[in-house]
């Protein structure tokens, strides 16, 4: 997690074998839990989620503006 000039970024990864969808989160979580139901939230409360097919896994960057970004308009 860093912050840059207006953002704050945060990177995950999740380093196993599978495909990701990159829109996953777009709609609300059911009533039961599954994996990747916190996108959703994460939609919910970031500016930009951003989710890549990378070789051995999958990255998903959060990104959400802070005050610097108001500041600055």
């Amino acid at each position: 997690m860093w912050e840059t000039f207006g953002a704050l970024v945060c990177d995950l990864w999740a380093g196993r074998e599978t495909e990701c969808d990159p829109l996953a989160g777009f709609t609300p979580t059911g009533p039961d839990e599954r994996p990747g139901d916190g996108l959703w939230a994460a939609r919910q409360i970031c500016d930009d989620v951003d989710i890549r097919q990378e070789e051995g896994g999958c990255r998903i960057r959060l990104q959400a503006a802070t005050s610097r970004l108001q500041e600055s308009a």
